[in-house]
């Protein structure tokens, strides 16, 4: 059984609204709405949603072209079909600014009406498959970069390579039941913000203890104290100096000392 294709109608003639929802019903269509101007119409297309908005394209107060725009615009409608007494150039050059499917000159001739609301509903249809592709597209595109990111992230805090980083993604996923792309999406949520807590609490601490092998040695352990690239460097070398020195560090560190030596930060927040 076919699904019942919606419409509504929005003239400020009562007449030629009457005609048209008549023709439309004619053609199977169930006639949802009627309105008189701009501002129901689009009352109407937001509680219904049609398939498709017959416009008067000239009415009082607020004017088809820009009711149409609004409909489309807040997708409340893909198929807007304009009815107009005047086809000058620029009420065209309007109407497809506007987005509109099609354009209907008055009087309106039933023998043409129903084929020029099949095409325009036909074309309505392609336009709406090709935005939803084009969508998908750019979805894709976004997707495949943010796993790249967590990809690169996990590299860094594993000190793994990128192919590796990409497998523990995976298993991550597989576990947790989610995506490759949602759980990456964790990842850079929580392994970002984990970043940013961690450099926060031993940044001090970390700087101290450069100060005391700068005293001892004359020179500071440069590669091992850059905060930027603590997870991303040695990590177990730094979880062995933060235990070597409990007397310097505050207590809390000493357990994320441990997490750096058994490389478990990543798996605390997935």
């Amino acid at each position: 059984m076919c699904e019942i294709r919606t419409a509504v109608v929005v003239d400020d003639e009562p007449i030629t609204c009457m005609d048209v929802a008549e023709m439309l019903r004619e053609m199977g269509f169930d006639v949802v709405g009627e309105a008189a101007d701009g501002f129901d119409a689009v009352e109407l297309c937001r509680v219904h949603r049609p398939d498709l908005v017959l416009m008067d394209a000239r009415m009082p107060v607020f004017d088809g072209l820009t009711a149409s725009k609004t409909i489309l615009e807040k997708h409340y409608c893909n198929c807007i079909v304009l009815l107009t007494a005047y086809q000058d150039r620029d009420m065209i050059e309007k109407a497809t600014k506007a987005g509109v499917s099609g354009y209907l000159v008055k009087p309106i001739d039933q023998t043409r009406f129903q084929p020029a609301i099949e095409v325009a509903l036909a074309q309505s249809k392609r336009l709406c498959q090709s935005e939803a592709r084009a969508q998908q597209a750019m979805e894709k595109i976004e997707e495949n970069k943010r796993i790249f990111q967590a990809q690169k992230l996990l590299s860094q805090a594993n000190g793994c390579s990128q192919t590796a980083a990409y497998q523990l993604l995976r298993k991550y996923a597989m576990d947790k039941r989610m995506t490759i792309a949602a759980m990456a999406e964790q990842v850079l949520q929580h392994g970002l913000l984990l970043l940013r807590a961690v450099g926060e609490l031993i940044q001090p601490c970390v700087e101290h203890l450069a100060q005391l092998h700068k005293n001892r040695h004359g020179h500071t352990l440069f590669p091992l104290f850059n905060i930027i690239y603590i997870l991303g460097g040695d990590a177990q070398a730094l979880g062995q100096l933060l235990l070597a020195h409990p007397r310097q560090l505050p207590a809390v560190v000493h357990p994320l000392a441990h997490r750096l030596l058994q490389r478990q930060l990543f798996l605390l927040v997935l």
